[in-house]
C-alpha cells in the first residue's frame, strides 16, 4: 500500500479561508483571540483541533446544565491532567482557575505560541481568561460556540 503525505488543508474541504485565519495567528506576535461560531455538527471543534494540531497545548469543553462550582471543578481537573498534578484544594472562583492554567502555560517549554481550546464557552463563565492567561503568555485563545 503506498504511502502518501497529506497536507492539512486536504483534509479540511472547504475551509480554506478558516486555515489561512489559523496560520495567520499562528505567526503573529502578538496575543490573540480567535472565536468559531456556528450551527451544530459544521465541524467548528474539528476545525480548531486540526487546524492548530500539535500547536493546542490546553482543551476544555463547557458542559450544558452544570452549574458554576461544578464547572470550575471540571476545568481545574482538566488543568490538573494536562500538568500531571493533584491539586491539593481547588479553586473557589473562575479567576483562580485561571491562574492554574497560567500556571500550567508557563511552566510548558515551547518557544513557540500556545493555543488554549475553550470549546462551548457559553457554558462557563469566561469573561476573565483573556486578563488572567493571556496578559503573561504568548497565546492564542480558541473558542467555540454553537449558534442558535
Amino acid at each position: 500500500m503506498a504511502k502518501y503525505d497529506i497536507e492539512k488543508e486536504d483534509l479540511i474541504v472547504g475551509r480554506k479561508a478558516e486555515l489561512q485565519i489559523i496560520s495567520k495567528l499562528l505567526k503573529s506576535n502578538e496575543s490573540e483571540l480567535l472565536a468559531v461560531v456556528g450551527r451544530r455538527r459544521v465541524g467548528k471543534t474539528y476545525l480548531v483541533k486540526h487546524g492548530f494540531g500539535k500547536k493546542l497545548c490546553f482543551h476544555y469543553k463547557g458542559k450544558k446544565d452544570v452549574d458554576r462550582d461544578n464547572q470550575i471543578r471540571t476545568f481545574c481537573t482538566k488543568v490538573s491532567s494536562y500538568s500531571g498534578t493533584k491539586l491539593r484544594t481547588l479553586p473557589d472562583d473562575w479567576d483562580a482557575a485561571f491562574d492554574l492554567l497560567k500556571k500550567l502555560l508557563l511552566k510548558q517549554r515551547r518557544k513557540t505560541k500556545k493555543a488554549i481550546f475553550i470549546d462551548e464557552f457559553p457554558w462557563i463563565s469566561i469573561t476573565q481568561i483573556w486578563v488572567s492567561v493571556c496578559k503573561d503568555v504568548e497565546g492564542i485563545i480558541l473558542l467555540t460556540q454553537m449558534s442558535k
